[in-house]
């Protein structure tokens, strides 16, 4: 099972290097009748991007579950995990981590639907990334998603 994660995992950074190029770069080539092209190429590959993690903490989780009994529980609040503990997890433990990937991505789908005037959806997706790292302490892997979400 690591093989096949760890080849999620790459085609996952792939992906989320070229919805960076696409944002960053390609947008500004974009046609004046199609100002937003790279932008929503950008935002179609960090929804997928969305899905592979969501699949792979899916997977970890039940793996985890299956070694040890877990502090998380299954239930899903706004599409998330719930922690059972009523503790925040630790920023650099497998949830915590899995929570800041998350909250990357919607970070990054927040700033792209407002880079492309779509502020409602953004703010959207910016609350959903503060929810993620409000599960989680701050510690030095996540302080630079903390800072900017904020």
């Amino acid at each position: 099972m690591a093989v096949n994660q760890s080849t999620e995992w790459r085609t996952v950074c792939e992906k989320f290097r070229l919805a960076q190029e696409l944002s960053e770069i390609e947008s500004r080539k974009d046609p004046e009748n199609n100002p937003f092209r790279s932008k929503y190429k950008a935002r179609d590959l960090l929804k997928e991007i969305h899905c592979s993690l969501k699949k792979i903490q899916i997977e970890e989780e039940g793996e985890a579950d299956n070694e040890e009994g877990d502090c998380e529980s299954k239930e899903v609040v706004d599409g998330e995990p719930e922690n059972q503990c009523g503790k925040a997890c630790s920023g650099d433990s497998p949830a915590g981590l899995r929570a800041a990937r998350l909250a990357v991505v919607q970070y990054y789908l927040g700033v792209n639907h407002i880079e492309t005037e779509e502020l409602s959806a953004g703010e959207q997706h910016l609350m959903n990334c503060m929810k993620l790292i409000d599960k989680c302490t701050t510690t030095r892997e996540n302080v630079s998603l903390f800072i900017q979400a904020r």
